[in-house]
């Protein structure tokens, strides 16, 4: 069955707690407020940005609902670009920056898909051995891993 605002608003609820949608958000905010929770954790790397719940405070005869950021990991995808770099090693360093930046942004652990922009004097290194990609990733985790703890 399928229900619009205006059957929501006809209810006579002064709140809705709607499900199975996995973005978090508002529909109405007032007279119902009608809030989408999402999802708790980000399931796919489609769905990056925060997951978590809404606390509702209901007070006065006023609804008010907050989101709470429960995720405990967050998707990222990162473009690094390989303009200018000359070898493997100025690669890693590059992506672990990257990688960084985005897990300090997100403010908890990320899982990153990576990818490699631009051309370069690495970037023929890279087409020929897939190898080397292999080696960035591995050496970049371990640094990353070793960090956190």
């Amino acid at each position: 069955m399928l229900f619009r605002s205006e059957d929501l608003r006809a209810s006579g609820m002064d709140y809705w707690a709607l499900g199975h949608v996995h973005r978090h958000r508002i529909l109405l905010t007032a007279n119902p407020v009608a809030v989408y929770c999402g999802n708790p954790q980000g399931r796919d790397p489609n769905e990056e940005e925060a997951r978590g719940c809404y606390l509702v405070r209901v007070a006065g005869g006023r609804t008010t609902p907050e989101f709470r950021a429960v995720d405990v990991v967050r998707w990222r995808r990162i473009a690094v670009p390989i303009d200018g770099l000359e070898r493997a090693d100025d690669l890693v360093e590059r992506v672990i920056a990257a990688a960084t930046d985005a897990r300090d942004e997100a403010g908890r652990s990320i899982v990153a898909r990576v990818t490699l922009t631009g051309r370069g004097p690495l970037h023929t290194e890279i087409a020929k051995r897939r190898i080397l990609l292999d080696d960035v990733a591995a050496l970049a985790n371990e640094a990353i891993r070793s960090e956190e703890h």
